[in-house]
């Protein structure tokens, strides 16, 4: 008999935006699939979401005031570790399902491929804004992430958490010193020891594309991009070992034109691996123009 109270977990870790969670839960409520529950785990400076789901008072909730603000990502974590699902389906609160059958084809997803610990579907993302929307081609992508899930250190082939699904009882969760690569490195937790990637080739869940957006607020900042990036490149050196992943590192390096080895050095913290060849040309770079400023 399993351990598991339901079906699936749909796990929203929320932070303040009421109308958006209340568009998210929305989409969860129409569902004909009904073997869930939904932990909501809320990270808010205000009540509103709380007093929301009391005068809601629906038994599938189960809500949870973090006494202390816990950011992200641990904040997802936080609803992973409530979740008593045999799956879990994290929905961020800016996200929401397509149509009333979302939910019940994660579930098969996962249920017709007993061999697959995640699974994800297509998405759409919504300018918020401007209503305007673009649809992810990740079908492309499946059979590479199955042959090498360090496809996710180039770019994020799979999307947003949300449209994500994986087994329970895994103990994997989102690294907590990351924000920025922080999805596509949970990503590779979960198939490195599991390649068995399953997919959905529907759309299934709407991505909400806002300002607000952790993914927006941290693009195109230079500490935050280079110091994520050769974090997850030390985290799995030992499997990126191909030339075109330090390329990764360098085109971040030009990127933010960064021609001081000093100045990533001081960005990275202690016990991050500056890989050889990088750290060769920077130093070279330093030397030239110490002798260029002497004379």
């Amino acid at each position: 008999m399993s351990d598991f109270s339901v079906k699936v977990s749909i796990a929203i870790p929320a932070y303040n935006n009421l109308e958006s969670f209340k568009r998210a839960l929305d989409s969860i409520l129409i569902q004909k699939f009904q073997d869930y529950e939904v932990v909501v785990t809320d990270d808010s400076n205000n009540d509103n979401i709380k007093n929301y789901l009391a005068e809601l008072n629906n038994p599938k909730v189960k809500y949870f005031k973090n006494p202390t603000a816990l950011g992200a990502p641990e904040n997802w974590n936080e609803a992973i570790r409530k979740s008593n699902g045999e799956y879990i389906k994290i929905l961020h609160h800016d996200d929401w399902f397509t149509h009333e059958h979302s939910l019940e084809k994660f579930v098969k997803l996962l249920d017709k491929h007993p061999e697959s610990d995640f699974g994800y579907a297509k998405s759409v993302d919504v300018d918020i804004e401007t209503g305007k929307i673009k649809t992810r081609n990740a079908e492309k992508y499946v059979e590479r992430l199955k042959k090498n899930c360090f496809e996710l250190f180039l770019t994020n082939r799979i999307g947003a958490p949300s449209v994500t699904i994986f087994r329970n009882g895994k103990n994997l969760f989102f690294d907590k010193n990351l924000k920025w690569v922080v999805d596509m490195d949970f990503y590779i937790q979960c198939l490195i020891n599991n390649s068995n990637l399953a997919f959905a080739n529907e759309v299934l869940i709407n991505i909400g594309i806002s300002s607000t957006q952790v993914t927006k607020i941290c693009e195109n900042n230079q500490n935050i991009e280079i110091f994520e990036q050769f974090y997850l490149y030390d985290k799995y050196k030992n499997y990126l070992q191909d030339k075109k992943y330090q390329k990764e590192l360098s085109k971040l390096i030009k990127k933010f034109k960064i021609k001081d080895i000093n100045i990533l050095k001081d960005i990275l913290s202690d016990g991050i691996e500056i890989p050889e060849k990088i750290s060769k040309n920077l130093s070279k770079r330093n030397l030239w123009l110490k002798k260029i400023f002497r004379f």
